[in-house]
């Protein structure tokens, strides 16, 4: 869907009490109405939306084929990622199967409609359930010469969040219906929304008991849950919007990076910012290729920029067709002890770097107590042969280090707070050293943002 801004789905009303408040609400209007418009769209993704889509198939009538079904479901999801309009969408069902290419544009254009409202009513009532302030929703028809008599009936419809008419009673009811449900608030009924029966007589609309039943479980399920969900993406551009869609960096390109590793990038920093919120977002994050202030002499697996505040990973890496042999590696640099237990993943990957970010910001790596525990372990690195998969390894490394954090950590005090944190992040029996580290990162943090 595309909006100028995203905002809370609240139905209510403006109260101007006095000549004065009049007054300041023309002036704000005024301001606004003087400011330069731009031509481009914020993209707002209805998240919970597409979170209920990616369990969700389809039900189209005289078709079997779980293939097209699931196509017309990522054509669905993927319209709503992007905000595409009825044609677009109309076209991109056509395309998606040889099945649906030969359905008439009536039938492609309700399959279009219907889907689509279909999802953001469910994405409404996930968020809906979720907010404690939302007691209530409101049947609302677009009322028109198109309208049907059944939406027309039930324009107005007030119903409890736990009232059993409200399954039979979410849109769509019928084929191309374009009604919708509006939350109503303790605000909007500050002692209370009663059960209206003013409605009861009205018959049912011709939905599918599977749809209704859909609804009951949504209800009664953790829809808390969903909404927090990240969303997943299919494509790289998608990876790109969603970087940016949740304010994670002001630039992104995943340009040649496999699919995967794009989505462990986004939902670790996703994770991140929800502990540290008041972290700004990243320049960049995506592709090292593309961006010429990421040092790929060493070749490395990821990278982050301090002068730059980005996050890259290297497309020699992480393209779909090295992606696998680069896992391998990872586990092998774990049973070696170059990386922390628990580490040789791609998620820990992320998750280093991401360390570095932290570290920075912070200035941990100067930190006297950090600089105290880093001094305490390091050691020149010696050479030593370790057996990996059966074949003997010889390389140079600390192995008071290496025992009890990580090889990498005794490189320089960065690495150390690094490697910590990746290990506090991604083995949940962290040890000793790794969360002495992060107890003391922890607190400049709580020191230095003043929570």
């Amino acid at each position: 869907m595309r909006h100028a801004k995203q905002g809370t789905k609240y139905h209510g009303r403006i109260n101007l009490s006095d000549k004065d408040e009049e007054e300041k609400l023309i002036e704000v209007l005024q301001a606004f109405m003087n400011e330069e418009v731009s031509d481009e769209w914020q993209e707002v993704i209805p998240e919970s939306a597409v979170n209920w889509l990616k369990d969700y198939v389809p039900k189209l009538a005289g078709v079997l084929s779980a293939d097209v079904l699931e196509k017309t479901r990522e054509v669905i999801r993927g319209s709503m990622m992007t905000g595409s309009t009825l044609q677009e969408r109309m076209k991109a069902l056509r395309e998606s199967s040889d099945v649906l290419s030969r359905m008439t544009n009536a039938r492609i254009e309700t399959i279009a409609r219907t889907e689509i409202t279909r999802a953001d009513s469910m994405g409404r009532l996930i968020e809906m359930k979720g907010n404690d302030d939302v007691i209530g929703v409101e049947f609302s028809a677009i009322m028109d010469d198109r309208t049907t008599e059944m939406c027309a009936e039930r324009h107005g419809l007030v119903m409890r969040l736990d009232d059993p008419r409200l399954p039979e009673n979410t849109p769509p009811l019928h084929f191309r219906c374009r009604s919708l449900l509006l939350s109503l608030t303790v605000y909007d009924y500050p002692d209370g929304l009663l059960t209206s029966h003013e409605f009861d007589e009205v018959p049912s609309g011709i939905q599918r008991e599977s749809d209704a039943e859909a609804v009951r479980l949504l209800l009664n399920s953790d829809v808390k849950k969903i909404a927090s969900e990240i969303i997943e993406a299919h494509t790289i551009d998608e990876a790109n919007m969603l970087a940016m869609h949740y304010g994670l960096a002001k630039e992104a390109d995943f340009d040649g990076i496999d699919i995967k590793a794009a989505n462990v990038l986004i939902k670790r920093i996703s994770e991140f910012k929800k502990i540290f919120w008041d972290f700004e977002p990243l320049q960049f994050i995506g592709s090292m290729k593309k961006r010429p202030y990421f040092d790929m002499k060493d070749s490395p697996n990821a990278q982050f920029s301090d002068v730059f505040n980005a996050i890259g990973l290297n497309p020699n890496k992480f393209s779909t067709l090295n992606i696998g042999r680069t896992i391998s590696s990872l586990k092998n640099s774990e049973k070696i002890k170059w990386y922390p237990l628990g580490c040789g993943t791609i998620e820990a990957t992320c998750d280093h770097e991401i360390g570095h970010w932290l570290c920075r910001v912070l200035n941990a790596q100067t930190d006297d107590r950090i600089l105290t525990l880093y001094r305490e372990y390091y050691r020149y690195p010696s050479k030593y042969a370790i057996p990996v998969n059966g074949i003997e390894i010889t390389l140079f490394i600390n192995l008071k280090m290496a025992n009890e954090l990580s090889g990498l950590a005794n490189k320089n005090p960065d690495e150390f707070v690094a490697e910590a944190f990746a290990e506090v992040r991604n083995n949940a029996s962290s040890r000793e050293l790794s969360n002495k580290i992060m107890q003391r990162v922890l607190e400049i943090y709580f020191k230095e943002y003043k929570h």
